[in-house]
C-alpha cells in the first residue's frame, strides 16, 4: 500500500481556482496505468492541510484524497515533450527497491509517494539515494509508505521488544542503526507531515494510512 502528496498552487490553498490556471501536467513511467494511481494531485486545496488527506484504500486500489479535486490525466508516452510553459510532475511509487529496469519519463518534479524499499533497511534506502542522484528531475520529493519500516521509530521501538521476529531483518537492527535513516536520502526532499514550495506548487507530504497488516505508519 502507497500513500500520497497534496499538491496545490499558490499561497491560498482554501480559495479555489480553475485548473486550467494552474499549468500543470502530470506523467507516469508506466503509460498503461492510470497517472495518479498513487500519488493523488491536488489542484483545488484543502480547507486544511493539516488534517487528514486520504480516504483508506486496499492494495492496489485508488488513494482517494478528502475534500479535494481527484485528478486523472490520460498516460502519455513516456518521452512526450512536455507543454511550453508547464511544470511536470512524474508520479511513482511502490519501486520496492527494484529501479533498475524502470525507463523514467522527462518531467520537473518527481514525486515518489512511498514503498521505495522493501523494508526500510539502510542499505536499500542507500541504494534508492544512489539512483534518486542519477535523475535528472530538478526537484525529487519522497514520502515514505508502510515499508519503510526504520522511518516508523515508534513502529521500531515497538518491534526490537518483541520476542518473536515479525520482520527479521529488521527486528535484529540496533537503534544506531536506523535512527537517522532519512539523513540517508540526500538526493531528494523527504516529507513526513510537512511540505515545501517548488515552482509555486505547495507540496504537502504524509505516510499515515488505515491499518494494514501490521506494517508501518499504520493508523489504529
Amino acid at each position: 500500500m502507497t500513500v500520497g502528496a497534496v499538491v496545490w498552487h499558490g499561497a491560498d490553498h482554501s480559495r479555489p481556482d480553475p485548473v486550467s490556471s494552474h499549468r500543470i501536467h502530470f506523467q507516469n513511467p508506466q503509460a498503461t496505468q492510470p497517472v495518479l494511481s498513487s500519488t493523488a494531485a491536488c489542484i483545488r486545496g484543502t480547507s486544511d492541510f493539516r488534517a487528514p488527506c486520504f480516504s483508506g484504500a486496499t492494495e492496489g486500489q485508488h488513494m482517494r484524497p478528502l475534500w479535494v479535486l481527484d485528478t486523472r490525466v490520460d498516460p502519455v508516452p513516456h518521452d512526450a515533450p512536455k507543454p511550453p510553459g508547464y511544470t511536470r510532475f512524474v508520479c511513482v511509487s511502490d519501486t520496492h527497491s527494484r529501479t533498475d529496469p524502470i525507463q523514467m519519463p522527462y518531467g520537473d518534479v518527481l514525486i515518489h509517494a512511498g514503498d521505495f524499499t522493501e523494508l526500510g533497511l539502510p542499505s536499500e534506502v542507500k541504494k534508492f539515494n544512489e539512483w534518486l542522484g542519477s535523475l535528472p528531475y530538478e526537484y525529487k520529493i519522497v514520502i515514505a509508505g508502510n515499508h519503510e519500516l526504520t522511518f516508523d521509530q515508534e513502529f521500531m521501538a515497538d518491534l526490537i521488544k518483541q520476542d518473536f521476529y515479525y520482520f527479521p531483518s529488521v527486528s535484529k537492527l540496533k537503534p544506531e542503526n536506523y535512527e537517522n535513516v532519512q539523513s540517508l536520502l540526500t538526493n531528494c526532499i523527504y516529507l513526513q507531515d510537512s511540505e515545501v514550495t517548488v515552482r509555486g506548487f505547495r507540496i504537502y507530504g504524509s505516510p499515515w494510512q488505515p491499518w494494514f497488516y501490521g506494517w508501518g505508519f499504520n493508523l489504529p
